[in-house]
């Protein structure tokens, strides 16, 4: 399902006991007033993957509850709360503050993706297919910038995709693409 689950560096996230977790951000903040959203917090990491935090809060459920073996429902009462585990999970995905670890981006990119709604993936990969060319004017040092855009995942070639230089009448035109 998901590998390592790790959050949103969009988000800043502040908890209060007993059950509260603030996510604020830039744009919006959201409160959740849950036990097991507080519980979460605590747990998802960068190094934990998804079954590893469902087993977690389920022994954790299992040690704090007492529940009977002969009885008939607590098998069922076991998979409620693994499903609600689950779908507060899905539901920080689903709303943008959880990601699948990936890191594709520094942090101060993934950030930029997210207020531009763009995925981190599709950010990457147009990053790794697009080539700059580096022109100084003058005594500019060309070196500065390209380390620049090298730090940004933009890869700097001596024929670049972004202009092409096109002769006409002796003149050179730059065309952006």
């Amino acid at each position: 399902m998901f590998n390592q689950l790790d959050w949103n560096p969009a988000y800043s996230i502040e908890t209060l006991e007993p059950n509260t977790v603030f996510f604020l951000s830039e744009r919006e903040s959201i409160c959740f007033q849950e036990p097991l959203y507080y519980r979460l917090v605590r747990l998802i990491d960068g190094q934990r993957n998804f079954d590893e935090i469902i087993d977690i809060l389920q022994l954790e459920f299992l040690q704090n509850q007492e529940i009977n073996p002969s009885n008939p429902n607590s098998f069922a009462v076991i998979i409620n709360y693994s499903l609600a585990i689950q779908k507060a999970i899905f539901q920080l995905y689903k709303r943008g503050f959880l990601l699948e670890k990936k890191e594709l981006l520094p942090s101060n990119l993934a950030i930029l993706c997210h207020h531009l709604q763009v995925s981190q993936a599709q950010a990457f990969e147009r990053l790794q297919s697009l080539k700059v060319t580096v022109k100084s004017l003058g005594s500019i040092p060309q070196q500065d910038l390209i380390n620049i855009l090298n730090s940004l995942q933009v890869q700097v070639a001596d024929e670049g995709d972004l202009t092409r230089n096109v002769e006409s009448r002796n003149k050179t035109l730059h065309l952006r693409t």
